[in-house]
């Protein structure tokens, strides 16, 4: 279901404008199931300035899905406990040794060993 006709069903809005033709079309849009369509909590075009394509967005608001479990977050208490830190450094160590090869991007590396650290 496009997202943005169902949040403005009398609306115009064009997306596109081709200089070929000399017309503008909506060609851009997001489509979205129906389950999603009454977590639109918004949708616009932006003026068309430095393509031929207006710039689109949607805003979807989620909420807490049931059962969801919560966004991991350290305990920074943690942080006070040597044997902890001497356990997060050794578990640092070993990933980087293995896995810092510089073939991978630096931000990878680092957002995967967050993961292996959470893990531990």
């Amino acid at each position: 279901m496009d997202s943005w006709r169902f949040a403005w069903p009398r609306a115009k809005e064009f997306s596109f404008f081709s200089h070929v033709h000399k017309v503008y079309s909506r060609i851009d849009f997001f489509v979205l199931s129906r389950a999603l369509i009454p977590k639109v909590a918004g949708t616009e075009y932006s003026a068309i300035t430095v393509s031929d394509h207006a710039p689109h967005w949607v805003v979807l608001e989620m909420g807490k899905q049931r059962g969801q479990r919560p966004l991991w977050q350290m305990d920074v208490g943690l942080l006070a406990d040597k044997e902890v830190c001497g356990q997060v450094w050794g578990c640092i160590q070993r990933y980087v040794e293995a896995n810092d090869n510089g073939e991978v991007r630096v931000g990878t590396v680092w957002e995967a060993l967050k993961a292996v650290v959470r893990g531990e």
